[in-house]
């Protein structure tokens, strides 16, 4: 197994393990990462304080009549049925396309039915071609003709047909359907989106057959199975016209309606669209506010006085019920329905950014890695904004905190590894170098290639060798000739580490060092040169009466750690390292012998003898050689 890719192993599988648990989380959605996914894709797309990325411009074509504070002062909350008729007139005299009416009335038996039928009666005088509707609901009580005479201009706003399941579940799901007591009939949003594209409204026979083409009746009798025949039929879209709503599954709190829904978009900001007072209209309604529009007509929702207002996801208040159908009804006119995100590229999303994250983590430094962190996670969210414009909701709780956890976890295996490489590190060249260039290898990347193996490097190598030590040691005893030995080392070892050189190894009462590696120097063979020197001036005069001849080549040469897992040396192989060694032989006591290619390297300032072409033991031809002059 290589070691860069024991390098990535670690971050791979901590990314994988982090995506595995990102995909459990999403698939199990409890109350709490339900909501916080719900309530941050809220704040991120449309909340009114938050950064609004998924919005888009109000429909131009939906225009609001709110009963407000002004309307309450002038005419009071009793129901004044002719003041909705002459409301509703003016609207259509103005050119108003549709009107809907939110304010519900319930008619439970004949004796209200008498109170609201001056009500019903003017809304078809004034409902040219159908296109007045109000909120009504007729009781099976009332016999059929009188049903019949006003279906028409009745349509049901049912959003709160089921419980919360959802945070603010009941302005997001808004059913497709209620079944009355004449059969099933489309809820107020498909009913005005059927009036603006000029279709004809569905008669309870066409919704019963829609319903039973798109699996809604097979999901509506597990749900009532005494009212609905048993049927079984694969889900499907809902058609509205050619427009395919596709409906999502709730729990109804009545048998009455069929537990199918679409999913409201909140993109156009609620408090965007164009409101007029109650009151005003009553007055006047300009054609210049209401040509061609598709009016909603209802209670604001500070004055409401049945409570029925709702939670927007975009607005920091409640809505009202004009509010609410306005933003679904543009959702079916925009065709812009939401839906959960298609799980393959849902999938891909949080593999790429999980695994993505734990590799940058996991291997590259510190600052560079959070660097990238904060990029793919910013892409992450460009990715959701993208998503959610085209229609789905993204994830933006689950797979970017995971991801987080994972970064956190790939920087911890990163620092993890990096300590052991450190330990290595100063393991293998705490004895060779200086302490400042350990800690400079500390900071570089490419400590992974200090391994078994090697690279080659264009290096000068210095060899220096006590000369007569073995006759010295001779008439001493071991304890004297240890304590000569390392003194005269130590001083060879200090001027090398003055000049950074690289301690390869002691080879008996000699040293070989290397310069330009294991760190790039370019002046290596200068520091050499200076090193030669400075030992040649320190030794000078040394107790022992003893001096080393020493020898410099400069070439290429193979550098890295030689030998077995188990005992390995950092050192230099190859005819560069014989090379020196054969000078350093040559050099007598004192002197500092040098090849051609050193003094080519060499700056203005040192002052060499030629010793001409030499033969060299080993060497095949004969080597130019220079000799470095004592200072006076």
């Amino acid at each position: 197994m290589s070691r860069h890719f024991k390098r990535v192993l670690l971050p791979l599988t901590i990314g994988l393990i982090g995506f595995s648990l990102a995909m459990a989380l999403t698939k199990w959605r409890g109350p709490l990462t339900l909501r916080a996914q719900v309530g941050a894709s809220d704040y991120l797309f449309v909340r009114a304080g938050g950064p609004r990325l998924g919005t888009r411009p109000v429909n131009s074509d939906i225009v609001l009549v709110l009963f407000d504070f002004k309307s309450a002062q002038k005419i009071g909350y009793v129901h004044s049925y002719p003041n909705d008729v002459a409301l509703y007139q003016n609207l259509i005299n103005a050119g108003a396309n549709v009107v809907f009416d939110t304010r519900m009335l319930a008619v439970a038996d004949e004796s209200t039915m008498e109170e609201i039928r001056p009500l019903l009666e003017g809304m078809r005088t004034v409902n040219a071609n159908g296109r007045v509707m109000r909120d009504v609901w007729l009781s099976s009580d009332l016999l059929a003709e009188t049903e019949g005479r006003y279906n028409l201009l009745t349509s049901q706003n049912i959003v709160n047909s089921h419980p919360h399941a959802l945070p603010n579940a009941e302005s997001r799901l808004y059913p497709l359907v209620a079944f009355l007591s004449t059969g099933p009939a489309e809820t107020a949003p498909l009913a005005i989106a059927r009036r603006v594209k000029n279709l004809p409204l569905a008669t309870t026979g066409e919704v019963g057959a829609e319903l039973r083409r798109s699996g809604v009746m097979s999901l509506w009798h597990k749900h009532a199975p005494d009212l609905v025949p048993k049927t079984e039929v694969a889900k499907s879209p809902y058609l509205l016209g050619q427009q395919q709503i596709e409906w999502h599954p709730f729990e109804s709190t009545t048998s009455l309606v069929p537990p199918a829904a679409f999913w409201v978009s909140y993109d156009p900001p609620v408090e965007e669209y164009r409101r007029h007072s109650y009151v005003d209209v009553l007055e006047r309604a300009d054609v210049k506010d209401f040509k061609g529009k598709c009016v909603i007509v209802g209670y604001a929702a500070d004055v409401d006085p049945t409570s029925d207002t709702y939670e927007a996801p975009s607005l920091h208040g409640k809505a009202s019920a004009a509010e609410l159908v306005a933003c679904a009804t543009q959702t079916l006119l925009d065709d812009r329905q939401m839906a959960v995100m298609p799980t393959p590229l849902g999938i891909a999303a949080a593999a790429v950014l999980i695994i993505s994250l734990a590799l940058t983590t996991g291997l590259m430094r510190p600052l560079h890695a959070a660097a990238a962190a904060m990029m793919l996670i910013l892409g992450y969210y460009s990715f959701a904004v993208a998503s959610y414009r085209l229609g789905w909701y993204p994830d933006c709780v689950i797979i970017p905190a995971v991801g987080a956890v994972t970064a956190v976890a790939g920087g911890i295996s990163n620092a993890w590894l990096n300590l052991r490489m450190r330990r290595r590190v100063l393991d293998l060249f705490g004895r060779y170098v200086p302490r400042a260039v350990v800690n400079q290898l500390m900071l570089r990347p490419e400590l992974e290639s200090l391994t078994l193996g090697g690279t080659v490097r264009e290096v000068t190598v210095l060899f220096a060798d006590i000369r007569g030590f073995t006759t010295f040691s001779q008439h001493l005893p071991p304890e004297e000739i240890v304590l000569q030995l390392n003194s005269l080392l130590q001083v060879m070892v200090a001027c090398t580490f003055e000049n950074e050189g690289t301690l390869d190894k002691f080879i008996g009462d000699a040293i070989l060092v290397l310069f330009n590696a294991p760190l790039d120097q370019a002046d290596h063979t200068e520091r050499a040169v200076r090193t030669a020197a400075k030992i040649q001036q320190e030794l000078a005069g040394h107790p022992s009466g003893l001096s080393v001849g020493v020898g410099v080549h400069r070439g290429a040469a193979v550098i890295g750690n030689i030998g077995t897992p188990q005992r390995m040396e950092y050192t230099a192989i190859g005819s560069t390292v014989n090379i020196a060694s054969r000078l350093c032989d040559f050099a007598k006591p004192g002197e500092i012998v040098v090849s051609q290619q050193v003094l080519a390297q060499l700056a203005e300032g040192h002052r060499f003898e030629s010793l001409g072409a030499v033969e060299v033991k080993g060497i095949s031809q004969p080597l130019q050689l220079s000799r470095l002059r004592k200072q006076q």
